[in-house]
């Protein structure tokens, strides 16, 4: 017979002990008798009379019990039964004190909530698998690129070129499919002012991914065999019904998309919204990207495009591959492709399918998620520091109790484990109710984030991962609001903690030295948090307000799809010059204007050298726009010195006229005359004409340093944007622009969108922030007044005797209001100092982010604010607890015990 592992053996026999203990102790009863009868029997025969044979037995044997208790000891299932017992008394002991329990876990509820959300929307965004079959062999590939080399990028640095993705495929065999994609803008004719999310897929997207169709079929082999051709399209189950409504003939009808016509082969299933955040509307063949995709690199057939990173490459592993086999084979390829390229050195890396797994966006947004998961945590820490006060005031009243143990033999290892035991459950009620949080939290969270529009197949629900993160978040709250009350609680002076009078002062000094440092750090971490809410709403304030130095007001920009109707730049100039004198004739219009950059929202930057320059003083980045002759006009910029350039002198040859910033008149002539000087932008040389004043073009809320206007020339119309100010109803001049844009050319899809709606969406994450700090601010506020509250109605109540015996002797109720506010106030206002300094702290780090749009990060009227607030309600729960300990009554205060 085979001998048992002694491991095993002792597992098994912990669990024979905890699920037949009854029968175990019968066992255990029985055989120590029947030794002790032995050992009797011995005596016995040794001559002793039965009575004294029995009681040398006992006296050699050392007592029943405790030999039960040595047997469990080596058993090993004592601490297992020790642990039954703290739990059964823990239970009992917050059941009898109901308003504590519940205080505590809602407290810790919300804290240990807040944090389980924030996590379960990073790990739904960065780590769930996607929703796909057989979503733990879905991984995605990227390429990262050393050493010297020179490479184009459309989207990412880290995607790969359709030649790439082809080599990837064709000579590995670690993959049962591998899948390219990417996304475009297309704009669907036929519809006046509606855009489509396109996704050019490899045709086996739907095959790797193997998700079934609702109508039809998905992409096939065919449909990409011939580079140009394979006009058919699957389209999403979402555009099915909005757009045909659903109808079930819909295979076979026709899309015209950028003026190419697509017949209709498939309809995803409602389920699948593929491998991005938000569903597309359309798949198209991979195959037609030389005709949709702008013109971006000097050859336009991206199928032959080798150099160029556009590329999302998703695959499907085989059974037994590891990513690290992945990366070794993929890699070796890649290694094998940088023999055209000397000096580069190429990286690839296959991480798990997730949505947003690429390594640009996990190392920064590894940081956006560390930051807001801080601001959780920092709730989590105030709600554990008020918990922490509560157990610290619950133990000064178990004094006598846990002197009594003491005294009757129990350890203080013991004590602190039985304490410890009544703050873990403590902290997985609270953490099984935050569960109830976590539930709709992250969907609030998602819907507040701007611009993160996700489709209804993000799953958001709870799953093992988050369940475990919030078990975990409980488990350390447990141990940060225990463990120091529990070495306070058993650090007792055993004579004065037995005496009947009470608390014993010497040894309540500590945990009162220890409350204090806890209220203090609550107001603290609270003022922090109001302070930074308060600095970014005054920021978004200040930028609403003052304005970025030139009008917005009353101003629309046209944006147009030229470069998606196959126009090129000599064409675009041509359109857009017959439009700007269309726009220009539309009652109510005072200006009309053509920019490469939005001011604010877009920027453009290049370097600019004076000519002959040798210094560091005359080559340096600089911030640029290129425009139209009536744009400082159309923007309301009015000119310190010089004069506009016009159009026929931006058309001229020679130099390109150009306007610069008073910044950069002073940072490149210093105290010189700039006036008809040339600088070269670029390869470009610019004749100066006239000196602008200093505005915000390249960040809201920041006047920029060294800018220049340069004119516009006709290779730039694909990109340009075209302003209009208007004095009319802007509701009419867009649709006015619609008509006069369709009547040039049908096919041409104008957007229109006021100037301000675009300012107010760059304030959109600053107000989020701003809204995410405040509530967490309040929260933490509401807590720190209840830790106030609560430490001076605690002292209050254990100075009723000495209040009484004050009373008698002739103290003013003011004397006894003074006396129970002094502590409370006195721990506020260190914590409001010591929080005002943190504060100025994290305003130079929100300052530094551009957070806060040109506000001072030392903004008096914030941080006056905030004080004074502050101190108000922390006063106010100071005195309420005070006033009502002030008017008990002296005869009842002196016989209280």
């Amino acid at each position: 017979m085979a001998r048992q592992n002694p491991i095993s053996q002792r597992v098994s026999s912990w669990v024979r002990a905890l699920l037949h203990r009854e029968k175990v102790e019968s066992e255990l009863d029985a055989e120590l008798r029947y030794d002790l009868e032995r050992r009797t029997e011995a005596n016995v025969r040794a001559g002793m009379d039965p009575k004294t044979a029995k009681h040398a037995a006992v006296r050699e044997f050392g007592g029943l019990e405790l030999a039960k208790e040595e047997c469990r000891d080596a058993r090993g299932t004592q601490i297992l039964e020790q642990v039954g017992q703290d739990i059964r008394f823990a239970l009992r002991t917050l059941a009898k004190r109901p308003g504590f329990t519940a205080t505590a876990v809602l407290t810790l509820a919300l804290g240990i909530g807040v944090n389980t959300s924030i996590f379960s929307l990073v790990y739904s965004l960065a780590l769930r698998p996607l929703p796909v079959k057989d979503p733990a062999k879905v991984v995605s590939v990227f390429e990262e690129f050393r050493g010297h080399y020179s490479r184009g990028v459309y989207g990412s640095p880290s995607l790969l070129s359709y030649p790439e993705y082809v080599a990837f495929r064709e000579n590995t065999h670690i993959f049962s499919g591998l899948a390219a994609f990417a996304d475009d803008s297309l704009s669907l004719g036929g519809v006046s002012g509606q855009a489509v999310a396109g996704l050019l897929a490899s045709c086996n997207y739907f095959d790797v991914l193997g998700r079934d169709m609702a109508v039809g079929r998905g992409l096939l082999a065919e449909d990409c065999h011939t580079p140009g051709e394979g006009s058919v399209a699957v389209i999403s189950y979402g555009f099915w019904q909005s757009h045909f409504a659903g109808d079930a003939a819909v295979l076979g009808k026709t899309l015209t998309l950028n003026r190419r016509v697509f017949t209709v082969v498939g309809v995803a299933a409602a389920n699948f919204g593929g491998t991005e955040l938000q569903t597309p509307d359309v798949w198209l063949p991979i195959t037609v990207a030389p005709h949709l995709l702008p013109d971006e690199f000097k050859n336009g057939n991206w199928l032959a495009l080798d150099n160029v990173s556009w590329l999302n490459v998703v695959g499907r592993l085989k059974p037994g591959i590891s990513h690290r086999r992945a990366e070794e084979e993929l890699g070796f390829l890649a290694l094998q492709r940088d023999a055209n390229y000397p000096g580069r050195q190429t990286i690839v890396t296959v991480n798990s399918g997730a949505y947003l797994n690429g390594p640009e966006m996990r190392s920064v947004g590894a940081w956006v998620a560390a930051g807001i998961l801080g601001l959780g945590g920092f709730i989590l820490a105030i709600a554990c520091i008020n918990v922490m006060n509560l157990l610290l005031a619950r133990a000064l009243s178990r004094t006598q109790e846990i002197g009594v143990r003491l005294a009757m033999g129990a350890s203080r290892m013991r004590l602190m484990r039985q304490l410890l035991t009544e703050t873990i459950l403590l902290a997985l009620l609270g953490g099984a109710a935050s569960v109830i949080v976590a539930q709709w939290l992250p969907s609030l969270l998602a819907r507040s984030i701007p611009d993160l529009r996700l489709s209804a197949q993000v799953d958001l629900s709870m799953n093992l991962s988050i369940l475990a993160y919030a078990f975990l978040a409980s488990l350390v709250a447990a141990l940060v609001c225990g463990l120091a009350p529990a070495l306070q609680a058993t650090k007792l002076d055993l004579v004065l903690s037995l005496k009947e009078e009470g608390l014993p002062l010497s040894s309540g000094r500590g945990r009162t030295r220890l409350r204090s440092l806890l209220i203090i750090a609550q107001v603290a971490g609270c003022t922090v948090l109001l302070v930074a809410a308060g600095l970014l709403a005054r920021g978004l304030r200040h930028a609403e307000s003052a304005g970025p130095g030139f009008l917005t007001r009353n101003v629309i920009v046209v944006s147009l799809d030229l470069a998606n109707q196959g126009y090129n730049e000599a064409r675009a100039a041509a359109f857009q010059r017959e439009l700007r004198d269309r726009l220009a004739a539309i009652p109510g219009v005072v200006g009309v204007a053509r920019s490469a950059v939005i001011p604010c929202v877009t920027g453009y930057m290049t370097v600019v050298t004076l000519p002959g320059g040798i210094t560091d003083d005359s080559s340096q980045s600089v911030w640029g726009n290129i425009v139209s002759a009536d744009y400082f006009q159309t923007m309301g910029i009015h000119l310190l010195r010089g004069r506009m350039f016009t159009e026929q002198e931006a058309q001229s040859p020679g130099a390109t006229p150009a306007i610069i910033s008073a910044a950069m008149a002073r940072r490149f002539w210093g105290n010189a005359d700039p006036l008809g000087k040339e600088f070269l932008a670029g390869k470009t040389p610019y004749q100066i004409f006239g000196i602008a004043p200093d505005v915000q073009n390249s960040h809201l809320g920041q006047t920029d340093g060294p800018f220049f206007y340069g004119a516009s020339a006709p290779d730039i119309a694909l990109d340009s944007k075209i302003f209009l100010r208007t004095t009319g109803d802007a509701s009419e001049v867009g649709a006015a622009i619609r008509r006069l844009t369709h009547q040039l050319d049908a096919t041409v899809m104008p957007s229109t969108e006021s100037y301000e709606q675009m300012l107010k969406k760059i304030l959109e994450p600053s107000r989020s922030i701003a809204s995410l700090v405040a509530i967490l601010g309040i929260l933490a506020m509401v807590m720190a007044v209840v830790g106030v509250w609560g430490m001076v109605a605690y002292a209050a109540s254990q100075r009723t005797h000495e209040i009484g015996i004050r009373k008698a002797l002739g103290a003013q109720s003011r004397d006894i209001l003074s006396l129970l506010l002094g502590n409370g106030a006195r721990l506020s206002a260190m914590g409001l100092a010591l929080g005002l300094a943190l504060g100025a702290g994290v305003s130079r780090l929100l300052s530094a982010a551009g957070l806060l749009f040109g506000l001072s990060a030392f903004d008096p009227m914030t941080y006056l604010t905030i004080a004074a607030a502050l101190a108000g309600v922390t006063l106010l729960a100071c005195y309420l607890p005070a006033r009502r300990a002030m008017r008990v009554d002296p005869l009842i205060a002196l016989r209280y015990q």
